[in-house]
């Protein structure tokens, strides 16, 4: 970030968002916020990821309604063929809809994760997700 390397500075947040959920640590969400704010940011390629990991970093300090407007961006600046990373979007759309009572718009979020992390070969992430 000091170096005003948007594309490494939002790489290494965003990756990072896992070790936080995993390990209750919130300083990757400060660091994914801090690249959101970055000048060149909405520009990355990352963007939609960086996006993600501002929506799960708004759901962790139980913003709902951000976390909502966070991930559902995110979901508009995906890439064709490239969604956000690990489908972090999904789950805190799914979950922000689950603490607000949303029920049944929280399925078609972890249906949609469960989905693409399937279709992408990532089976890891789609454990994750199953066991939501």
């Amino acid at each position: 970030m000091t170096s005003s390397d948007v594309e490494a500075a939002a790489t290494i947040a965003v990756n990072l968002i896992w070790a936080a959920l995993w390990h209750d640590t919130g300083e990757p969400y400060l660091w994914v916020q801090t690249v959101a704010a970055m000048p060149g940011a909405a520009g990355s390629p990352m963007w939609s990821s960086v996006l993600a990991g501002c929506a799960w970093a708004a759901w962790e300090s139980g913003q709902m309604q951000p976390a909502l407007d966070l991930g559902l961006a995110a979901l508009a600046a995906e890439r064709p063929g490239h969604p956000n990373l690990d489908y972090m979007a999904e789950l805190a759309i799914m979950s922000a809809h689950t603490f607000m009572g949303h029920l049944g718009l929280d399925e078609e979020y972890l249906d949609r994760a469960i989905a693409g992390a399937r279709a992408d070969g990532l089976a890891t992430v789609e454990a994750a997700f199953s066991s939501s």
